[in-house]
């Protein structure tokens, strides 16, 4: 059964919710900052955690300074590994969700053409 074909069967609002509840995974709570969420990013070790970290903020100096190619010789290695940035953009982004807002909208499109 496709999952287009299972949000035609929701009926109630739990449901939905139940439904809901199964794709909305890309967001974690916070416990004490209520309104505020966690996205977990994968990574092989500490030194690749670090490498990210570098790589985010010497990409932001390249910006505040574009006429510079690179960061500066004082950085030890100094190039910027783009790799690393895009997945990290891949790793937060929540292809769940937006599955899930896509069979939403189908639903209601479909529903308001009846």
């Amino acid at each position: 059964m496709t999952k287009l074909k299972k949000m035609a069967k929701i009926k109630t609002l739990d449901e939905f919710k139940e439904y809901a509840q199964r794709h909305l995974q890309s967001l974690t709570p916070c416990e004490k900052s209520e309104g505020w969420y966690t996205v977990e990013i994968r990574v092989m070790s500490y030194f690749d955690a670090i490498c990210i970290a570098r790589n985010l903020i010497k990409a932001c100096l390249v910006v505040i300074d574009p006429d510079a190619a690179e960061v500066s010789n004082a950085v030890p290695n100094n190039r910027i590994n783009p790799c690393d940035l895009l997945e990290l953009a891949l790793q937060i982004m929540p292809f769940s969700e937006f599955e899930m807002l896509d069979e939403i909208h189908k639903m209601v499109s479909s529903k308001n053409e009846e």
